[in-house]
């Protein structure tokens, strides 16, 4: 059975600010939504939190994407170098 994607973790993501040009890739071992979440809402440490309260954008899931997974995702770019 296919994994609901707010409940796959060992995520790596793309964030991009409709506000602005600003992007970000992460990788996260914890639930893609719980992630989202915090990048959201929790998380002041983020840098897409910290960029949000100081830019005033408004973003939201649809400015993410996973974009890969860690058990393969750095895997394949180590094959492409």
């Amino acid at each position: 059975d296919e994994i609901a994607k707010e409940n796959r973790h060992d995520i790596v993501y793309d964030f991009n600010c409709s506000g602005c040009s600003s992007r970000y890739i992460g990788e996260s071992g914890r639930r893609y939504a719980k992630r989202l979440h915090e990048h959201l809402a929790s998380d002041k440490k983020s840098h897409i939190y910290k960029h949000v309260a100081a830019s005033g954008h408004t973003i939201g899931e649809e400015n993410f994407k996973i974009i890969g997974y860690r058990d393969t995702f750095f895997y394949d770019i180590a094959r492409l170098n």
